[in-house]
């Protein structure tokens, strides 16, 4: 004897729930109404978490760059939450930090002593 159990198909699933959802779809969400996604929107602000990982360096660090005036930053009313604008953190980033090409000079081996070969010891 067979048993021949399938899964329904997507569409055949109905949700049973209430406030008035009977026969919607399973799996199935609204659109979301108001804010655009927010992977889609570049940033208006960073965070200072955001801004410490974006240097690699201690929130800490962060609030020290705030205190000497490297970085403006608004706090929203009622929050103590800190905000760095994107254009501060752009113009900190041109103004301190740099990337260069790292070259080893070459070695002269003319000032280096030569090294014997070690004996080989045995027992």
């Amino acid at each position: 004897m067979t048993l021949d159990v399938t899964r329904p198909e997507r569409s055949e699933v109905v949700m049973n729930t209430p406030k008035g959802r009977e026969g919607q779809v399973a799996g199935r969400k609204r659109p979301r109404k108001g804010r655009p996604a927010a992977d889609k929107m570049p940033p208006m602000y960073y965070t200072q978490r955001e801004v410490a990982d974006l240097f690699r360096v201690s929130q800490g660090t962060v609030i020290k760059w705030r205190g000497l005036g490297y970085l403006e930053y608004l706090r929203p009313p009622g929050s103590n939450r800190v905000l760095y604008t994107v254009a501060s953190v752009e113009r900190f980033q041109d103004q301190f930090t740099r990337r260069e090409e790292v070259t080893k000079p070459p070695i002269d081996i003319s000032s280096c002593r030569r090294v014997a070969p070690a004996k080989d010891w045995r027992l």
